[in-house]
């Protein structure tokens, strides 16, 4: 009966090992893009690469000389514009920190253009 509860055992460790590795950590990465008009941005999260990121995020910008500013890995990123068109931008560990850092970073009266988090967050 011990060497059966024994096999047992054993057998339940390495199916448990096996099913959760301990290298299983993702990383989940996001880039913001502003064109330098400063009308059009875009955010592209939960990408493999922070180059597959910023290319996604460029695409989505809609505007022809729009380049990324931010990329962002596990964390959320907001970027803000002010009234009187100042930038800013945040990648922090929560959508509302972000926000708020980013329009900090704008300026008196920002309000934020676009914001997200990647799924690691």
């Amino acid at each position: 009966m011990y060497k059966l509860v024994t096999t047992l055992a054993m057998t339940g460790v390495a199916l448990l090992a096996w099913v959760a590795p301990a290298n299983a950590y993702t990383y989940n990465h996001g880039a913001i893009s502003i064109g330098n008009n400063g009308t059009y941005a875009a955010i592209a999260v939960d990408y493999p690469t922070w180059q597959e990121a910023a290319t996604a995020a460029n695409n989505r910008c809609g505007y022809t000389d729009c380049g990324w500013v931010i990329t962002f890995m596990n964390q959320c990123a907001a970027a803000a514009v002010s009234s009187s068109g100042h930038w800013g931008w945040a990648r922090e560990s929560s959508l509302g920190y972000a926000d708020r850092v980013a329009r900090d970073w704008a300026g008196a009266g920002a309000s934020v253009v676009v914001h997200g988090c990647t799924s690691g967050a």
